[in-house]
Order: structure tokens, then C-alpha cells, then sequence
């Protein structure tokens, strides 16, 4: 019988009683890399892109100063003059 102050929310204590703590920890495990994954990925694709574009952004960006997406949009702008090698990056790296 349950007591007046009880309820019948699940609150931590009971659900890792319950059995459902290895499941729990393994979800965020795996949650946590998958991020880790995902993030890693992102950072590498932007520095291939970065490799790829370094002379088209000197060539056609130099005076675009980082920050906001500022030289994306000026490497997007100037797509029909952008390397092939440049282009190839910034197409990978907006598919995701």
C-alpha cells in the first residue's frame, strides 16, 4: 500500500532500481559518441574545405574578415570562379 506522500512518478532511485540503469547508461554513452562523432567529422570537413579554398579566399575573399559566415558567403558569392577542388569541399561540407 502506498503511503499519502508517495507518488507514481518515476524519480532516478527508481528507475535504476527498476533494472533500467545499464540501459540508461548505455544510451548515453552511445548519445555521447555519436556527438563526439558528429563534431569531429564537422571540424574535419571544414578543414578540408579550408585546404581546398585557401587560394580562391585569398584570391577572392582576402578583404572578408572571419566570423558569422562572412567567408562562406564570399566563397559562395564567387562560386562560379571557385577552383574545382573548392568547389568539391564546399558542396561536401553543406550536405552533412
Amino acid at each position: 500500500m502506498k503511503m499519502p506522500h508517495e507518488s507514481d512518478a518515476a524519480t532516478p532511485r527508481t528507475i535504476f532500481a527498476n533494472g533500467a540503469g545499464p540501459f540508461l547508461r548505455a544510451a548515453l554513452v552511445v548519445t555521447a559518441l555519436v556527438a563526439t562523432m558528429s563534431f569531429a567529422l564537422a571540424q574535419d570537413m571544414r578543414g578540408q574545405a579550408r585546404q581546398a579554398c585557401g587560394e580562391d579566399y585569398k584570391r577572392l575573399c582576402a578583404g572578408t574578415s572571419p566570423g558569422d559566415g562572412r567567408i562562406r558567403k564570399c566563397l559562395t558569392d564567387n562560386f562560379d570562379k571557385l577552383s574545382e577542388a573548392c568547389k568539391q569541399a564546399m558542396n561536401a561540407s553543406t550536405k552533412k
